[in-house]
């Protein structure tokens, strides 16, 4: 039985309103493994992170939210998605 009770960090929000959010939001929010997400990203198939920082790199959520939406439409036989 887990008892652990870290959180994970919540999303960093920008000036102009969008939310940066950081690997643990990311792999949390889809369900993928690091390696997973860094393999579709050299595929093509998965938004890239953004350099927030000299050593850091984020998400933009509307990206991440756009590439779900575009999986659960395929996965439920919709129209190939761009």
């Amino acid at each position: 039985m887990c008892t652990s009770t870290t959180t994970l960090p919540q999303p960093v929000p920008s000036p102009n309103g969008k939310k940066f959010l950081r690997l643990p939001q990311v792999k949390e929010s889809t369900g993928l493994s690091r390696t997973t997400i860094y393999r579709q990203i050299t595929a093509c198939e998965f938004p890239r992170p953004i350099n927030i920082g000299p050593r850091a790199v984020a998400w933009v959520e509307a990206d991440i939210l756009q590439w779900m939406e575009q999986r659960e439409q395929l996965s439920r036989g919709g129209e190939q998605a761009a």
